[in-house]
């Protein structure tokens, strides 16, 4: 409060140096008291005062226009009383000599009022700069506050979902199925191999928002390996890579979350319409592109991560960096993810 009413009194300060110190440039051989231009000038500043902490927010903000209107008309009375206070009271009894021009309604009027309506613009603009900036502020404020909350709950969803598995007991226990699976199938323990190094990395605790994009891809091979055995590799996907991702990060699991709805919906033992799967890494960005058929039968193989879910993850990480379409065309689904390097 202190602090705004010293910024006040400053910018009155100025104003009042200002317009004095201009007058006397505009007319050095007229000699006008200091105090008749600070009482004219402070009339001025006065009406817009009354404007932006009295009129405007009490009645424009909350839509009575014409209260506002009216307010506003009346405020021009105590102005144009001073004005004629100060022009033919005040003046002609402090400097009798001098000679002052007669009364004339329409003149006093006319001046006065456009003046009248340059104070009230003068305090119509500060009050909607200062809205306009409060807004700006409550805006970012709830932003915030909304990042925060999602942020919390994506946490608490990790949180949950790793209280429910004790990694260490998991792990020992692959490790022991591997171990007794190696000398009976090969192909079993490949399986409980790759189940175990994409259960590590969606468990695995670190500090870091992002993983590497090479990092990422070796899950989603994983992935794709794992559903291959479970149907016999009878899957038809054609996954390509290109570019050079050793020094692109992403957010970890992302990509297999798309992957992971291709398998649950899609058709994808159909060799003339495979599951496309494309990622390309290029100067300033990373492309996910992936195309599957729509089957009529659902397969379930999930890891706890929506669509939904990654949809905010991407939201929140990268902003206005990022573009996600998914969409439907005839019997395909297409999903679209373009990630710009900050």
């Amino acid at each position: 409060m202190q602090k705004a009413f010293f910024t006040h009194l400053i910018i009155i300060s100025t104003y009042l140096f200002y317009y004095i110190f201009l007058d006397h440039l505009i007319a050095p051989d007229i000699e006008i008291p200091w105090w008749d231009r600070v009482i004219y000038y402070l009339s001025g500043i006065a009406v817009s005062y009354c404007t932006f902490l009295l009129i405007l927010p009490r009645y424009l903000k909350n839509k009575k226009y014409i209260s506002t209107v009216v307010y506003s008309l009346l405020l021009f009375v105590p102005y144009a009383g001073v004005q004629y206070l100060l022009d033919y009271v005040l003046k002609p009894y402090l400097s009798p000599e001098e000679i002052y021009r007669s009364f004339e309604s329409v003149y006093f009027f006319s001046i006065h009022f456009s003046l009248f309506i340059q104070y009230y613009l003068y305090g119509l603009a500060y009050w909607l700069a200062k809205d306009a900036i409060r807004n700006e502020r409550e805006k970012r404020l709830i932003a915030e506050q909304q990042r925060r909350i999602e942020e919390d709950i994506l946490r608490a969803e990790l949180a949950t979902l790793k209280a429910q598995i004790n990694p260490h007991f998991l792990f020992n226990i692959l490790s022991y199925f591997y171990t007794k699976s190696y000398r009976i199938s090969e192909e079993l323990s490949d399986g409980i191999l790759k189940l175990s190094e994409i259960l590590r990395y969606a468990l695995r605790d670190t500090g870091e928002r992002q993983v590497t994009l090479e990092e990422e891809v070796h899950n989603l091979k994983n992935f794709i390996a794992i559903h291959q055995k479970l149907f016999n590799n009878e899957l038809c996907i054609e996954f390509n890579l290109s570019g050079d991702f050793n020094n692109k990060r992403i957010l970890p699991l992302v990509l297999i979350s798309f992957v992971e709805n291709a398998f649950k919906h899609g058709q994808l033992t159909n060799s003339i319409d495979p599951l496309q799967i494309q990622l390309s890494a290029a100067q300033n960005h990373t492309h996910f592109y992936i195309k599957n058929k729509i089957g009529k039968t659902r397969k379930e193989l999930s890891n706890g991560v929506g669509l939904n879910n990654i949809r905010r993850r991407l939201e929140l990480a990268y902003k206005d960096n990022h573009k996600l379409c998914t969409i439907q065309e005839g019997q395909y689904y297409v999903c679209n993810l373009t990630i710009y390097d900050n």
